[in-house]
């Protein structure tokens, strides 16, 4: 809702989780893709059927909207579909509403396959609205992490230190133990060692496991529906 009024005011907004850490400030990435671009994401791979077409989707845990004339209209259109489907578990939830919307409107991503990996680079998507092209930009996953599974690979500290200072939003898509052991473990204290990194990783696995397993058969069921 306040998203959806401070834009309507012609403010740009930025929309951040509370368990989204900044571990560097983003705004440089923002000033620099906002140039060409309406919104600038995250990224991550819910909803999982849109994910399987696209290879990456928006993250609504970080995400900027330019106060233009198309992030009006996707950002009003997420609110009154939130608004008019309150009972619809689906429909409630921003991020799934976000990405249908891009969908529904043919978003043609450049450099296809996308990922949700170690991709250093950003994804630039285009759309059509009222006759005029607007551009979408997926940050490059390396720098705004969401799948936390592959920073337990570094056992030298110097490598840990440097993968560290790359990072500039930590927003890891597991149970808050197993977050805040990954950060406080590997990040505050620089040490993890081959146990640890191994038993993280076991726990990350099979929580990431489960989850895709729930999700797995209703995707291309959800896709259809679009």
């Amino acid at each position: 809702i306040l998203s959806h009024l401070i834009i309507n005011e012609n403010q740009d907004v930025i929309l951040t989780d509370l368990d989204s850490l900044w571990i560097n400030s983003p705004l440089n990435d923002i000033s620099i893709h906002s140039a060409s671009s309406s919104i600038v994401s995250s990224r991550a791979w819910w909803p999982h059927e849109l994910w399987s077409v696209w290879g990456a989707t928006l993250c609504m845990g970080f995400i900027y909207f330019k106060a233009d004339e198309f992030s009006k209209y996707f950002v009003n259109k997420i609110y009154l579909t939130m608004s008019d489907n309150i009972n619809n578990y689906r429909k409630v939830d921003d991020q799934i509403t976000a990405n249908e919307e891009l969908y529904k409107n043919q978003i043609e991503w450049f450099d296809k396959p996308m990922s949700v990996g170690n991709n250093a680079i950003a994804n630039i998507g285009s759309i059509s609205y009222n006759n005029m092209s607007y551009s979408i930009t997926l940050l490059p996953h390396y720098k705004y992490i969401r799948n936390c599974n592959n920073l337990t690979d570094y056992t030298n500290r110097n490598e840990k230190k440097s993968r560290f200072n790359d990072i500039v939003i930590l927003h890891c898509k597991y149970n808050r133990k197993v977050t805040r052991n990954l950060v406080f473990t590997f990040f505050k204290n620089w040490t993890l060692s081959i146990t640890q990194a191994n038993k993280l990783i076991k726990e990350l696995n099979q929580y990431n496991h489960n989850k895709n397993v729930d999700y797995k058969s209703k995707n291309q069921m959800e896709l259809d529906k679009l």
